[in-house]
C-alpha cells in the first residue's frame, strides 16, 4: 500500500511560529514574485520507504512521469495499491489509460473527496515543510528545490527521524483503538 500525493513549495516562505524578542517581530524576506515547484511523493506503508519527484507544476503529464518512476522501482512480483485523492490530474484520461494498461502492477484506491486526514503522506509534507522551507528565504528557486530534495533524501536514510517516530506512534495508537 503506497500513499500518493503532491504538494507545492514556494519561494516566498511559509511563516510559522518562531521565537522572537517581545516587541521585535521576526522578519523573513520574501521574493516579491512567488515561484513554486511541485513535489510528487509516495510513502510505502509496509517498507516506510519514500519515493519522490520534483516537477515544475502539478498536472497529468508530471503525475504520469511520477507513476512511471514508481513502476520502474516497483519490486518484482508486487502490485502497488496507490492510495490517492481525487485531484483532477489523478483522474485525467491519460492517467486512467496508464492505470488500465498497468492494472497488474498498479491498483488505484480512491479516497473520499476532501479527506486529507486519510492520506498518511500528508504527514510527510508537514515534516518536509517544517524541516526544509518554513521561515527560510532561499532567494532562488534552485536553492529551494535543492533543500527540499535533500529533505526528501533524508527520509530514506535516517531511521530515527521524527517522521518515522510519528508514524510508529500513529501505528501504536491504531493498535490500541
Amino acid at each position: 500500500m503506497v500513499f500518493v500525493d503532491e504538494c507545492e513549495v514556494h519561494l516566498n516562505p511559509p511563516l510559522t511560529r518562531v521565537w522572537a524578542r517581545r516587541g521585535e517581530p521576526a522578519r523573513v524576506p520574501a521574493a516579491g514574485e512567488d515561484k513554486k515547484a511541485a513535489v510528487f511523493g509516495a510513502w510505502n506503508y509496509r517498507t516506510e520507504g519514500f519515493s519522490w519527484r520534483i516537477e515544475e507544476g502539478k498536472n497529468s503529464e508530471s503525475f504520469l512521469s511520477f507513476l512511471k518512476q514508481l513502476l520502474r522501482h516497483k519490486p518484482r512480483g508486487r502490485r502497488l495499491i496507490l492510495v490517492m485523492d481525487n485531484a483532477g490530474y489523478h483522474r485525467a484520461g491519460k492517467v486512467k489509460e496508464f492505470l488500465e494498461q498497468h492494472a497488474h502492477d498498479l491498483e488505484p484506491f480512491w479516497l473520499p473527496p476532501y479527506s486529507p486526514e486519510l492520506n498518511l503522506i500528508e504527514y510527510v509534507w508537514g515534516y518536509i515543510k517544517q524541516k526544509a522551507t518554513n521561515n527560510y528565504f532561499f532567494g532562488k528557486l534552485k536553492l529551494l528545490v535543492d533543500a527540499v530534495a535533500d529533505a526528501c533524501r533524508k527520509l530514506n536514510v535516517r531511521e530515527d527521524s521524527m517522521l518515522q517516530l510519528h508514524f510508529k506512534t500513529v501505528e501504536h495508537l491504531r493498535q490500541a483503538a
